[in-house]
């Protein structure tokens, strides 16, 4: 079997919040991706409020769903609720098909076995970050400020540090 490349990340400033299901159930993974995120920030299932999402404004959450998940699952389709435009990847175990298609059912983007293979992860990452980025330019007439990275993003796709 051949192994893949590894993936470069297509924006240095993609921010992704990690939802561990387990406090450092996914500490081996989080390791790997932060030499390869712009951001990346880390909660627990038990303690992540509503509020830490809203500040750290991720463009990307992987939420790990232990078991039996009904909790999680809920915590994902809340913030498919309230924050639309979030990519949202869940990790699940392989033998939970009726999580997976309760995952995609509430507005999931991937469902990846748990565990996953690192290279699958930033894969996955890498298209959604294309496509939130697709997203964001089809209104290329607007400025956005954001605030939290003290940056001002152009109509014309270029990016100055405030």
């Amino acid at each position: 079997m051949e192994r893949c490349e590894s993936v470069q990340i297509a924006a240095p400033q993609t921010r992704l919040l990690a939802v561990e299901a387990l406090t450092g159930s996914l500490q081996g993974v989080i390791l790997r991706l932060q030499a390869r995120l712009g951001e990346l920030q880390v909660g627990t299932f038990d303690s992540l409020q509503d509020l830490d999402v809203a500040m750290l404004a991720p463009h990307i959450v992987l939420l790990e769903v232990g078991e039996p998940g009904a909790d999680e699952l809920a915590m994902a389709e809340r913030m498919q609720r309230l924050w639309p435009d979030i990519g949202l990847i869940l990790l699940i175990e392989r033998t939970r098909l009726d999580q997976r298609l309760r995952g995609y059912a509430m507005g999931a983007d991937h469902c990846l076995d748990h565990p996953c293979t690192e290279e699958e992860l930033l894969g996955v990452i890498e298209a959604l970050m294309r496509r939130l980025s697709m997203q964001s330019n089809a209104a290329g007439d607007c400025w956005v400020i954001d605030a939290q990275g003290h940056r001002l993003h152009l109509p014309d796709g270029r990016v100055l540090a405030l």
